[in-house]
């Protein structure tokens, strides 16, 4: 990217860039799959895939709903407040996925442990949540206060006052990435684990139904501060409902207990 994209006539060099990434990884995976761990490729049966889709459905949904109220909050706002607004708001937001995004490879890693150990010892599976969870949040809430507190001079030592209309956006969505980062845990970690997809595709669900009505009034009313806010406050929404929801299944992540014991 660096290298080859100068100037906005460079923007067809991104989207090749882009797929050339993603193609190059998957040959290389598949190379390593077939020759180094000596899996053989093989045309499914009709049957497999159905059960697939079956057992995928409720992930899927999650999937959706999220991608639905992350890239609704930039289609609105373009259409309310123009191509100025958008773009210091995608400044932000990009900056806060990103930031975001590392809690992802945490998971990932994690989950195939987690679920390991539920099935032998759902005590011990949210023993490792727990500790997960504990390191997360001492991680991530001190990146938020960074983000809060220092995006400021940091933004300006590097890129003098190009990027100070984003300032404010970022602060507001500040501790967006501790929000993801718990509902990643909460969610993907714990509910997945415990059997609870369905509850879980549900709840992403009703979260981006419900930012579909609150994007257009905060984006209509208050622009790229409104669109700012409103990616805070479902990501909290989300978070305050999974945590709910195992609450009152008697799973509690922090003090990492499950059902009466700890």
């Amino acid at each position: 990217m660096f290298v080859f994209v100068k100037s906005p006539a460079d923007l067809y060099n991104v989207a090749i860039l882009n797929s050339l990434g993603y193609l190059v990884i998957g040959v290389i995976a598949s190379l390593i799959v077939r020759y180094r761990y000596n899996v053989r490729f093989r045309i499914p049966k009709i049957s497999d895939l159905i059960s697939q889709y079956r057992y995928s459905w409720h992930l899927f949904l999650s999937t959706f709903s999220t991608s639905i109220y992350n890239t609704t909050n930039i289609f609105v706002l373009g259409l309310v407040a123009g191509d100025s607004a958008t773009g210091d708001f995608n400044i932000a937001n990009t900056l806060i996925r990103v930031c975001a995004s590392v809690v992802s490879p945490i998971t990932q890693t994690f989950y195939p442990k987690v679920t390991q150990l539920a099935m032998n010892s759902k005590a011990s599976a949210m023993k490792l949540i727990q500790k997960i969870w504990i390191v997360v949040t001492l991680v991530f809430t001190a990146g938020c206060l960074i983000l809060l507190f220092g995006i400021g001079p940091i933004l300006s030592l590097f890129f003098q006052n190009n990027f100070q209309h984003s300032v404010e956006l970022i602060q507001i969505m500040s501790f967006l990435p501790l929000m993801v980062a718990w509902s990643n845990i909460y969610g993907m970690m714990t509910m997945t684990t415990f059997g609870y997809k369905k509850e879980l595709s549900r709840i992403y669900v009703i979260s981006g139904l419900i930012s579909v009505a609150t994007i257009i009034i905060l984006t209509y009313f208050f622009h790229e501060k409104g669109t700012a806010v409103n990616a805070l406050l479902i990501e909290s929404f989300v978070t305050v409902l999974m945590f709910i929801f195992l609450k009152k299944k008697k799973i509690d992540v922090p003090k990492g207990m499950y059902g009466t014991k700890s």
